[in-house]
């Protein structure tokens, strides 16, 4: 199957993106309890862990964008998450330099977005010292997310934004 010009091998429950040679990620998307199927904000997940290689935060958006797309959600919800996939997922590329872990959530009205990566914090300043500044990154996101946080762990730091959302579209009927 291929999304946006990259490839995706699927199994039962695993997407494999398959970008290279070298280069893929695994994605574990699971699957929708039958008894859940009919409340308006299905417990939705995607997880998938990534190089840190240029490609990388594309290939997450990507993946984001076809799965809110087949959950039905509607194109504004999915346009803010897959710019802050593309932001979160870049800073840890770019910044540092780091392979990183994505997981997005949809649960009751609230998508979180999270990306972990395995560079510490730059403080222990809140937010790791991260800050928002107009027109840059995390200015984005600070404008389009309810909410915006950097927690630290052993081994790096998980940034995540929390979003309001609608029941997907085909809820609403």
């Amino acid at each position: 199957m291929y999304i946006g010009g990259t490839q995706l091998a699927v199994g039962a429950s695993d997407i494999a993106v398959v970008a290279g040679e070298h280069d893929s990620a695994l994605i574990h998307e699971p699957a929708v309890d039958a008894q859940t199927s009919c409340d308006p904000y299905p417990h939705t997940g995607l997880h998938a862990s990534f190089p840190a290689q240029p490609d990388a935060p594309g290939q997450a958006r990507r993946l984001v964008v076809a799965a809110l797309q087949r959950w039905g959600y509607e194109d504004v919800l999915v346009g803010d998450v897959a710019l802050i996939v593309s932001e979160l997922a870049s800073n840890a590329v770019r910044h540092a330099a780091s392979p990183f872990a994505l997981v997005v959530r949809v649960e009751d009205a609230i998508v979180n977005v999270s990306v972990r990566d395995y560079t510490p914090p730059l403080a222990t300043a809140p937010n790791g010292g991260l800050t928002s500044r107009p027109l840059h990154g995390l200015g984005l996101i600070d404008a389009i997310a309810a909410r915006w946080e950097v927690m630290a762990t052993p081994d790096g730091k998980v940034v995540s934004a929390q979003l309001p959302c609608h029941a997907p579209v085909d809820a609403q009927r």
